[in-house]
């Protein structure tokens, strides 16, 4: 190999020993692809060297990231490679198949064109869910990134890992080692990947199907998903959007249309960084996990206000009372009673049907008038006695015609 092969390649690739290596071993067994060698090698250095000058060659393409809404870019994030898993499917923010890379900056998912698809820096990450996926024959795990509050630009992130495959042996693919992966990495934060906890919640429907679950299944409006119940808040997931409520934004927790086989949640939390309160409901949840929900919520402190007065039925005239006034939404008010005093609206049926029945007393009472009665037993007397004297007399005309 001539020194000016040499002298341009060890140029070209002073960061890749390796490389300059093997290609001088490619030019000593094929002679005649050495001039292609070094017109690669001199180009390779131009690049280098326009790069540190801060210049981009027109000829170079340049890596392509994923639009966020409206004009806004995606952020990449820096540093060396510390682990690849190739072939990881993703759900949120992006439904495709990415090489999930992890550097010294943060995570990144590439196509196989090379653009970044998925990005999010360790420093703006607030928490990392490993949770089973619910209803899947084989079972795996998704991974569920929550960017801080501080970053309201940070979509969340969502892929799945399975577990030990024994047709595919390579590590890189099973839940455990991108769990440690990452925990490397958010230690320098003091985060840590988190699991479900039995203690915390585990769904009695998984248990009756043999099977060890913490999501239970749920609806928010129209679209369907898993409540989680872990140990920092109560996340839904995993589809768009994803909505994580911690322990300090909820403020009450109620249950409503409680039927036979499911119920209702009811979550009133505080919007991130704000004083304004929403509610959010959660609808079809199964009855046979009312058990382990009211512990959990009980057992965190969190406020029940299914008997809160502003979740007390109204009551409307229809079979109201004569004596009971509608009011201006429609609503009746309580009958009044011999004091004047309304009733409480939330007595139960055989309360309000015993009071009804002691007005009708009452009122009986106050038509009662002393002697009255006396002579209407009198009257009802003569009456008898004169219709008896009737019927004496026509006896003796009929007895004084036989005799004629």
């Amino acid at each position: 190999m001539s020194p000016k092969a040499k002298q341009a390649i060890a140029k070209a690739f002073a960061d890749r020993p390796d490389l300059v290596q093997g290609l001088q071993g490619v030019i000593d067994r094929s002679p005649f692809d050495g001039e292609t060698l070094i017109k690669l090698a001199d180009y390779v250095s131009s690049l280098k060297t326009q790069s540190t000058n801060g210049s981009t060659p027109s000829s170079q393409p340049t890596t392509k990231k994923r639009k966020l809404d409206g004009d806004q870019e995606m952020a990449d994030v820096g540093g060396s490679v510390l682990f690849t898993c190739s072939d990881i499917s993703f759900s949120v923010p992006v439904r495709k198949k990415l090489r999930l890379e992890g550097l010294n900056g943060g995570l990144r998912g590439l196509d196989a064109a090379g653009n970044t698809e998925v990005s999010v820096s360790w420093d703006k990450i607030e928490h990392v869910f490993c949770l089973p996926v619910p209803d899947r024959a084989k079972p795996s795990n998704n991974f569920v990134i929550l960017p801080s509050q501080e970053a309201p630009d940070v979509d969340p992130v969502v892929w799945t890992a399975p577990e030990q495959n024994p047709k595919n042996p390579d590590p890189t693919h099973t839940v455990d080692y991108v769990a440690q992966q990452l925990n490397n990495q958010l230690a320098r934060f003091g985060k840590q990947v988190l699991y479900p906890d039995e203690a915390d919640f585990v769904s009695e429907v998984g248990a009756k199907m043999g099977r060890k679950q913490f999501g239970v299944r749920a609806h928010r409006g129209s679209k369907e998903g898993h409540l989680f119940f872990l140990s920092p808040g109560i996340l839904f997931a995993f589809k768009k959007p994803l909505l994580f409520l911690p322990f300090h934004n909820i403020t009450s927790i109620s249950y409503t249309s409680v039927l036979q086989r499911t119920f209702n949640l009811s979550i009133a939390a505080r919007e991130p960084g704000t004083d304004t309160e929403i509610e959010i409901e959660f609808s079809m949840l199964d009855q046979e996990d009312y058990g382990g929900i009211d512990a959990y919520i009980k057992r965190h402190g969190l406020n029940d206000a299914s008997l809160a007065a502003t979740r007390r039925a109204k009551v409307y005239n229809v079979n109201a009372p004569k004596n009971a006034k509608a009011g201006a939404d429609g609503s009746t008010a309580a009958p009044a009673t011999q004091n004047g005093a309304a009733q409480d609206d939330g007595e139960s049926e055989i309360q309000k049907a015993e009071r009804m029945l002691q007005d009708a007393e009452d009122e009986d009472e106050e038509d009662y008038v002393e002697g009255q009665e006396d002579e209407e037993e009198y009257s009802s007397e003569d009456e008898d006695y004169a219709s008896g004297d009737e019927e004496d007399a026509e006896e003796e005309e009929e007895d004084a015609a036989d005799e004629e």
